[in-house]
């Protein structure tokens, strides 16, 4: 039987005899209790699949701020089956970003990429089976950024546009949006926006919220429907 009763270093070359005997006090270790996870919190797949449980038929779209979805690929993968469209904005893709990074299996991606440092790019990814293409916008505006494509799904062709307005750039912005979103809407019946336009839309008495109604949601007859907040922090509550 080995010697226990020296000291024991890491990389000491030790070998156990058969019968040997465990029960000796330098083997008494004490395992720590390990506190288990609580399985009440949802995840966001779970919060995903119980919103749509009782539309599993239905044309999906969805939007997430990637903040780099090269580093958050993995994370997008995982939601992204639920969704037909998933919009993308702050995509941090440039002209010279592998597509290995971004591009995901059975799905199209259109996307305007990163080109200074006040875009930070904005893309949509489209389920294969839909037939879908780039809409050219008459106006290529640095802020707020914005894409916006056709696809069709049966025999009705919608527009579906991601727009993104950085915290930093102040909201009087939208009012350069009016000609790209009249264009659209001149040509679609059907037309979804998709995005993070940095404006709390449950603050109905804001200035923000009322520039942006005037200049956007008015004039087109869009319809808000996201009524709860999206992004929840310790200093949003």
């Amino acid at each position: 039987m080995v010697n226990i009763d020296i000291p024991l270093h890491q990389g000491d070359n030790i070998v156990l005899l058969e019968n040997f005997d465990f029960s000796q006090s330098i083997f008494d270790l004490s395992e720590p209790i390990i506190p288990s996870l609580s399985t009440d919190v949802p995840t966001s797949i779970d919060v995903i699949k119980n919103a749509f449980k009782n539309y599993e038929n239905l044309f999906k779209l969805g939007h997430v701020n990637a903040c780099s979805v090269p580093k958050h690929l993995h994370e997008i993968q995982r939601i992204i089956q639920y969704f037909d469209v998933l919009g993308t904005c702050e995509t941090f893709i440039k002209s010279n970003t592998p597509q290995t990074a971004f591009n995901i299996a059975g799905y199209k991606f259109f996307h305007v990429d990163r080109t200074i440092s006040s875009r930070g790019g904005v893309g949509v990814y489209i389920r294969s089976e839909y037939p879908a293409k780039l809409i050219k916008l008459p106006n290529d505006l640095a802020q707020p950024e914005m894409i916006f494509v056709e696809i069709t799904v049966g025999v009705v062709k919608m527009a579906v546009g991601v727009i993104y307005k950085s915290p930093l750039i102040p909201y009087s912005v939208f009012a350069a949006i009016h000609e790209n979103i009249a264009f659209v809407t001149s040509k679609y019946e059907h037309c979804v926006i998709l995005g993070d336009m940095n404006i709390d839309h449950l603050k109905t008495d804001s200035s923000p919220l009322k520039f942006f109604n005037s200049y956007v949601t008015e004039p087109f007859a869009f319809t808000q429907i996201v009524d709860k907040p999206t992004r929840i922090t310790a200093s949003t509550g």
